[in-house]
C-alpha cells in the first residue's frame, strides 16, 4: 500500500489534495452474520461462536474469515456454554503459537514487514506502537505521517479520534517482547537504552562512552543517510551520552560543578553536549569561572532558551557581559589575580611574557620544557603547551602582552626593594601602590608613599617624628593574625609604610541594601570584630576608622582582617597642616562615628559605636545614612517600623539592647548608659550566643522606651484629667480599629516602582528577588498583622485566612532569598495552615482559590512528595473552577496559571482530551473577565488570545490555531514576532511551505530571530523541492521538544500587580520580572 504522499510528485498539481478520505472498519456482528452458515454444523449456537471470533479479530475481514474456516474444520462440536474457551484455545494453538510457520497466506508477515522495512524510521514506528500498546491508545494526529504509516500497516485502527491496537490477536503476536527484540536488531545499544529508560533517565552507568559511543553515533549517521530518522528517545539517549563524555573529559575539580548545573542547563538548550563543550572551551579547567559561567548562562537564557548555536551563545555572553560591560566582578578579580601574580615575578616578568606569547603562537612544541613553563602552568594560564582556555586567549592576548612589556619598563622599584605592580590611589600627600617585596620572595604588599609638600628640614623632621610615633604604636599590634604587620621606611626625603596585601573582599560587598542578615550571623560578626578590637585596645590603641570597607574577608580562610587604621589618615592630616596652602580636612566616615560634640567620645567609645552601627546595618539591611535621627537625643532610630522607609527590625530583645547601648550617647552627658570597654560587650554577646535565644516576631520591645513618646512626658501630666473622657470613647475606637484592620487585611500587595525610598534589592538575586523588595515586605507584614486582628474577632474568616496566607508566601520568598531557612519555613508553614483551614471548612466544595494557593505553597516545599501534592491541589482547583457558575476579577491570574499548568507538556506527554477540555473551559471564563474594569491596565489580552492559539497548535487543531493567531492585537514588536513565528510553524505542520516562508519573512522584518532564520531556510528549500523527505518532513513529535519556543504560553497579567503568583516558578513560565 502507498500513502497519498508517496504518490505526489508535484504538490502544485495533484488530485490528492481534493480527494476525501474513506474510513474502513472491520465486520460488525450483523455484517458477519452470513458466516454463521459455515459454522452452524459444528456449533450449537453459531451466533455465540461468531461473537467470540469477532472479539479476537476486532472484525478484521481476513482474520475473521480465517478463524471461521478453522472452526468449520473442527472435528468436535462446540456445545453451548463452551464457546469462549473453545475459540480461545483455537486462536492460541492455530494462530498465535508459532505464528510465522502458520502464516499462510501471509498476513502477519506483511504487517511486520510494513513496519520494519518502512522508508520512514522503523524505530520511530516501533516506539509509536509501543506507546499505544502501553497506554491503550493515543490521540491521533491526522497530519503526522508516522500515524498514517502505522494505520496503513493494519496494526492499529482509529476509533473516536484515538489510535488503538486493531485486535487482541495483533496485540498477542506483536507484543512488548516482539518490540524489544526488533528494536535490539535495529539499535546496537538496545540493552543500554532500555536500562537507562527504566532508571528514569538517571543511571549514568548505562550511557555510552568512548568507542561504544562512536559506534552508536556512526550507526545513527547511517540511519540519517538512509533517510530513517531516529526516535526522540534515541536522540535523547545519544545526546545524554555525548554530554556525559564531555563532562567526563573535564578536569576532576570541574566535573562536579558541571554535573550539578546539568539539570538546569538542559532546560535552556536542546544540545547540552555542545553547551558543555563551549563552556569548557571558554573557561577550561577553572572551577570558579565554570560555576560563574553556568550561573550567568542560566540567568541570561531563563526566559528565552538557546535555539541552536550554543557556542555562539556562550561567546556572546562572555564577550558582551564579562569583557565589555564587566558585569561579573568575580571574573575581573580572577583575571586581576593572574595579572598581579605575573607582575610580581619582577626580573622573570619579561621572560614569562615572551614565553607565553610563543606558546600562544604555537611555537613551543610538546617536547620542549623551557624555564618558566611550570610557573605559567601553576597560574593556570597554560595547559599542555597551549593557552588554557579561550577566555585567557581573549584577555591575555598578544596586544595585552605587548602593552605589558611596554609598561613594565615604566613601573618603579621603590626604595630599591618594592616592585610596583599597580597604583591603587593617588592623593596630594599620599600615593598607594600594590607592590611585590623582593626581600620576601615577591610577597604582595600594600605600600603607602607619603610625600611632604615641603622639603625644609623642620617639616621633614615633624613628619619623621609623627610617622615614627605611629609606626611604634602599630608595631605593638605585631603578631595578631587578623591585623597586617607594618614596616616603615624613609628614602630620599619620602616616607613609606607597607603592610601585607590581603587577598579577599571587603565587608561592604557582603552587606547589601535591603537584605538583613540572620541574627546569629550578626552576632558572630560582632564577636569576631570586637575580639580583634579587644587586642588593639589592650595595647592602648584604637582603630578610629572602622567601617565595612575597612574590614576585609581574607580569601584564604574567611577571617576578617582590620585594615586602614585611622593612624594612616592622621599622617595625611599632618602633611596637610604642614602644607603652604593646606586644604580643608574631611571626615572619612561620619555615619560610623558619634557626633563630634559628644563629651564622652573617647577612642574606645568611637570604635564600639562604629561596630554597633555595622551591627545595626547588617540586622536591618539599612545603611546608616538612611536611618532617621532623634532630634532630642541625636541618636539613630532603627528599631521601629517607619513606613515607607523600613519595617521593624527582626531582632531579639537581648541583641537589640546590646546594639542600642553600643550606639547610645547624650550631648554633654558623660554619665550616659554606655559600654566603657569592649570586654563588656563581648561578655553579653557570648552569653546571648550560648543561650541560643532568637527573635520572636510577636514580642514587643517593652524594655526600650520610645524617646519620641518620652519627649511628651511632661505634657502627659497636664492632660491626665482628660483620660476619663477618652475611656468613654473606647467602644467606638475599637469598632473603628476593627474596620481599619479589615481594610488593611484586604489591601492588595503590589510592587511599587523602585526608588531610593523603597531601596529595593538589586544584588543579583533571581527574578523573584526583584519582586520582593522592601516595600513588598513591609506591606506583607502589615497585611498579615491586620488579618491576624480580623481572625481574632472572626475566627475562620476565609478571606482573611487567604490574604494572610498570601502575605506569608511573600515573606517566605523574602526569607528564602536571604538564606534564612528557619524563618522561611515558619512563613511557609503558616501559609499552608491558612489555606488548609479554608479548604477543610468546606470540604464538599472547597474554595478553588485556596486550593490553588495551597498548591503554590506545596510547590515551594520543593521535595518530590510536596510537588506531587501540589499538582493534585492544582487539579482540584481546576475541577472547582470548571464547575463554578461565576468567577471574580481576582480569579483571572489564577485561571491563567492553571491554563498554563494544563497546557504545558510533562515528561513528553501530549495534552490529553480531558486537559484540553478543561483548558477550553478556563479560557472561556478568563475571556468573560477580560473587559472587567478592575482588570484595566493589569492584564495583557493579546497574550490570552495568543495562548489559546498555542493550545490549538500543540494539540494539532491547526486551522483554529491560525484563526486565533490572526486575531492577536499586535501591541508590541515582541508579540508580533512571536505570533508570526508561531504561524510559520503551524504552516510547516500543514506542509504549507509558501505561507510558512511568508510568515517567517514577515517576522524577520519586525525583529531578528535565529530560530526563524533557520526554519525560513528549510521552508524555502521545501518550496523548491517538496519531495525532499529528509528536509521537508515536519511533525508534532519532531517539534515537541521546542514547543516552549514556537508555541509558548505567555504571561497574561502584570507581575507587579500579583507578586505572590511569582514566588514559585513551577507553572508555565519562569518567575517573571515586575
Amino acid at each position: 500500500m502507498a500513502t497519498p504522499y508517496d504518490l505526489i510528485s508535484n504538490v502544485d498539481c495533484t488530485p490528492f489534495n481534493i480527494g476525501q478520505e474513506i474510513k474502513l472498519y472491520g465486520f460488525s456482528q450483523a455484517e458477519a452474520k452470513p458466516l454463521e452458515s459455515g459454522i452452524g454444523t459444528v456449533a450449537d449456537r453459531p451466533d455465540w461462536v461468531l461473537k467470540e471470533i469477532l472479539d479476537w479479530t476486532g472484525g478484521q475481514p481476513f482474520l475473521t474469515q480465517k478463524l471461521c474456516n478453522l472452526v468449520s474444520k473442527k472435528q468436535h462440536k462446540i456445545i453451548a456454554g463452551q464457546e469462549k474457551s473453545a475459540i480461545d484455545t483455537l486462536v492460541r494453538s492455530e494462530i498465535i503459537q508459532n505464528w510465522s510457520q502458520k502464516d499462510q497466506p501471509a498476513h502477519f508477515g506483511v504487517i511486520r514487514d510494513r513496519i520494519l522495512k518502512s522508508r520512514r524510521s522503523p524505530s520511530h514506528l516501533l516506539n509509536l506502537y509501543q506507546q499505544i500498546l502501553e497506554q491503550g491508545e493515543i490521540i491521533e494526529n491526522r497530519e503526522d505521517l508516522e500515524h498514517l504509516e502505522l494505520k496503513l500497516s493494519g496494526l492499529v485502527i482509529e476509533r473516536e479520534g484515538a489510535l488503538r491496537v486493531y485486535n487482541p490477536i495483533y496485540q498477542e503476536i506483536f507484543n512488548q517482547q516482539w518490540i524489544e527484540q526488533e528494536l535490539a536488531k535495529l539499535r546496537p545499544y538496545s540493552e543500554a537504552i532500555k536500562a537507562w529508560v527504566k532508571s528514569g533517565y538517571t543511571d549514568e552507568s548505562r550511557l555510552l562512552y568512548g568507542q561504544a559511543l562512536q559506534d552508536a553515533l556512526a550507526w545513527a549517521e547511517s540511519q540519517r543517510l538512509s533517510k530513517a530518522e531516529l526516535s526522540e528517545e534515541d536522540q535523547h539517549f545519544l545526546e545524554a551520552s555525548r554530554t556525559l563524555e564531555q563532562i567526563s573529559e573535564a578536569k576532576p575539580e570541574v566535573i562536579p560543578i558541571l554535573k550539578a548545573f546539568l539539570p538546569k542547563l538542559n532546560q535552556i538548550t536542546s544540545q547540552p553536549s555542545q553547551l558543555i563543550r563551549a563552556i569548557r572551551t571558554w573557561v577550561g579547567s577553572q572551577p570558579v569561572l565554570t560555576e560563574l559561567l553556568c550561573q550567568d548562562l542560566l540567568k541570561a537564557y531563563q526566559q528565552q532558551p538557546i535555539a541552536d548555536a550554543d557556542a555562539a551563545a556562550v561567546a556572546t555572553l562572555i564577550q558582551t557581559e564579562w569583557l565589555q560591560k564587566q558585569t561579573q566582578p568575580a571574573v575581573l578579580d580572577h583575571l586581576k589575580q593572574i595579572q598581579v601574580a605575573l607582575r610580581a615575578e619582577d626580573d622573570k616578568f619579561v621572560a614569562l611574557l615572551e614565553l607565553y606569547r610563543r606558546i600562544g603562537q604555537g611555537q613551543v612544541p610538546p617536547t620542549e620544557h623551557p624555564p618558566g613553563l611550570n610557573l605559567l602552568e601553576d597560574l593556570g594560564l597554560v595547559e599542555k603547551h597551549q593557552v588554557a582556555n579561550r577566555l585567557y586567549a581573549e584577555v591575555f592576548s598578544p596586544e595585552w602582552v605587548a602593552q605589558e612589556l611596554e609598561e613594565s619598563s615604566q613601573r618603579r622599584t621603590i626604595a630599591g626593594r618594592f616592585r610596583e605592580i599597580e597604583k591603587l590611589k593617588t592623593r596630594d600627600t599620599c600615593h598607594i601602590y600594590r607592590v611585590a617585596d623582593k626581600h620576601l620572595k615577591n610577597k604582595s604588599c600594600l605600600l603607602r608613599e607619603y610625600i611632604p609638600v615641603s622639603n625644609d628640614a623642620e617639616t621633614l623632621e615633624q613628619a619623621r617624628h609623627e610617622i615614627d610615633r605611629i609606626f611604634r604604636d602599630l608595631e605593638k599590634l605585631k603578631g595578631h593574625d587578623q591585623i597586617p604587620e607594618v614596616l616603615a621606611i624613609e628614602d630620599d626625603g619620602k616616607f613609606y609604610i607597607t603592610q601585607e596585601f590581603i587577598e579577599g573582599d571587603n565587608l561592604d560587598q557582603e552587606i547589601q541594601p535591603g537584605q538583613p542578615w540572620d541574627e546569629p550571623k550578626v552576632v558572630d560578626l560582632l564577636i569576631e570584630v570586637l575580639s580583634i578590637l579587644e587586642f588593639v585596645h589592650l595595647q592602648k590603641l584604637a582603630h578610629l576608622n572602622l567601617k565595612p570597607s575597612n574590614l576585609r574577608r581574607r580569601r584564604q580562610d574567611g577571617k576578617l582582617i582590620l585594615i586602614d587604621f585611622g593612624a594612616f589618615q592622621s599622617i595625611n592630616r599632618l602633611l596637610q597642616r604642614l602644607a603652604t596652602h593646606p586644604k580643608p580636612e574631611l571626615t572619612e566616615s561620619p555615619q560610623y562615628a558619634p557626633p563630634a560634640n559628644i563629651a564622652t567620645r573617647t577612642a574606645v567609645n568611637q570604635d564600639i559605636y562604629a561596630v554597633g552601627m555595622i551591627g545595626i546595618q547588617t540586622i536591618t539591611g539599612i545603611a546608616p545614612e538612611d536611618l532617621s535621627v532623634d532630634k532630642v537625643t541625636g541618636e539613630v532610630i532603627w528599631l521601629y517600623e517607619i513606613p515607607p522607609h523600613h519595617p521593624k527590625a527582626q531582632v531579639s530583645d537581648e541583641l537589640a539592647r546590646i546594639l542600642a547601648k553600643m550606639v547610645r550617647h547624650r550631648p554633654g552627658n558623660p554619665t550616659a548608659d554606655q559600654y566603657t570597654n569592649v570586654a563588656e560587650v563581648l561578655q553579653q554577646l557570648r552569653g546571648l550566643k550560648e543561650s541560643g535565644r532568637r527573635v520572636d516576631p510577636k514580642r514587643k520591645y517593652d524594655w526600650l522606651t520610645d524617646k519620641r513618646i518620652l519627649a511628651w512626658g511632661g505634657v502627659g501630666l497636664a492632660v491626665a484629667g482628660i483620660v476619663a473622657g477618652i475611656l468613654g470613647m473606647a467602644s467606638v475606637q475599637r469598632l473603628r480599629a476593627a474596620q481599619r484592620s479589615v481594610e488593611q487585611c484586604n489591601q492588595p500587595i503590589t510592587v511599587q516602582p523602585v526608588t531610593s525610598a523603597t531601596n529595593a534589592s538589586t544584588s543579583g538575586n533571581a527574578a523573584a528577588g526583584s519582586l520582593i523588595n522592601r516595600q513588598v515586605v513591609i506591606d506583607a507584614n502589615q497585611v498579615g498583622q491586620a488579618c491576624q486582628q480580623v481572625l481574632a474577632q472572626q475566627p475562620g474568616n476565609p478571606q482573611a485566612l487567604k490574604n494572610q496566607g498570601k502575605a506569608h508566601l511573600l515573606l517566605w520568598k523574602h526569607a528564602d532569598l536571604l538564606g534564612n531557612a528557619a524563618e522561611a519555613q515558619t512563613n511557609l508553614d503558616t501559609a499552608l495552615n491558612n489555606f488548609n483551614q479554608v479548604i477543610e471548612a468546606n470540604s464538599n466544595q472547597p474554595d478553588p482559590q485556596a486550593l490553588f494557593y495551597q498548591g503554590l505553597a506545596l510547590s515551594a516545599q520543593g521535595d518530590e512528595k510536596s510537588v506531587a501534592a501540589a499538582e493534585q491541589a492544582y487539579e482540584q482547583s481546576i475541577v472547582q473552577y470548571t464547575t463554578a457558575i461565576t468567577v471574580q476579577p481576582e480569579d483571572f491570574p489564577i485561571l491563567a496559571q492553571l491554563i498554563a499548568f494544563l497546557v504545558e507538556e510533562k515528561d513528553g506527554k501530549i495534552v490529553s482530551n480531558q486537559k484540553y477540555n478543561q483548558a477550553q473551559t478556563l479560557f472561556n471564563k478568563a475571556d468573560a473577565l477580560m473587559q472587567h474594569p478592575d482588570l484595566e491596565n493589569k492584564i495583557y489580552t493579546e497574550n490570552l488570545i495568543y495562548n489559546r492559539g498555542s493550545l490549538y497548535a500543540r494539540t494539532q487543531t491547526l486551522q483554529e490555531a491560525l484563526n486565533l493567531y490572526g486575531e492577536v492585537p499586535m501591541r508590541s514588536k515582541q508579540i508580533e514576532v512571536l505570533t508570526l513565528r508561531s504561524k510559520g510553524f503551524v504552516h510547516l505542520l500543514q506542509n504549507d511551505f509558501d505561507n510558512a516562508a511568508d510568515a517567517f519573512q514577515q517576522a524577520l522584518k519586525v525583529g531578528a530571530d535565529p530560530l526563524v532564520s533557520q526554519y525560513l531556510n528549510r521552508a524555502n528549500t521545501c518550496r523548491s523541492n517538496p519531495t525532499n523527505q529528509a528536509a521537508c518532513s515536519f511533525s508534532s513529535a519532531q517539534f515537541r521538544p521546542i514547543f516552549a519556543q514556537i508555541f509558548p504560553i505567555r504571561r497574561v497579567y502584570r507581575c507587579k500587580d500579583y507578586p505572590v503568583l511569582s514566588v514559585v516558578d513551577n507553572l508555565s513560565q519562569s518567575v517573571c520580572q515586575p
